[in-house]
């Protein structure tokens, strides 16, 4: 009986783990595109993918420095640029933050029984 709820414990355990890292609050993959482009081409200080959007460019994705300085999803670059002007830039690459979400979805299916994504809102 002790071992079964050994058992229990270790597996409410690494759900609550993986609710941490897989990120089922709505918070989870705020920098999964920006994590994967720096991962190949790293970049010091502030650094956000951005994408065209009526006309002008937006941040798609920022870094941890980045957020420091107040900059965020969605903001205009050219607000951007005049808040943090040594900001480094890439264009977003869709597919590819697709791709890498999808690895991640792969993983976690050999932990939990069910995994699915959100739409792009959330």
């Amino acid at each position: 009986m002790d071992s079964q709820k050994e058992q229990t414990g270790k597996f409410r355990k690494l759900d609550i783990e993986l609710e941490w890292r897989v990120g089922c609050c709505p918070y989870g993959f705020r920098r999964l595109a920006s994590d994967a482009s720096l991962r190949n081409r790293p970049v010091e200080g502030p650094f956000a993918l951005t994408l065209r959007s009526a006309n002008s460019d937006h941040l798609h994705c920022v870094n941890l420095a980045a957020n420091a300085r107040g900059l965020h999803r969605g903001m205009a670059l050219a607000d951007a640029r005049a808040i943090c002007p040594d900001l480094a830039t890439r264009p977003a690459d869709l597919a590819r933050e697709a791709a890498a979400l999808a690895g991640l979805r792969r993983w976690a299916s050999r932990y939990a029984p069910m995994v699915a994504s959100d739409g792009p809102t959330g």
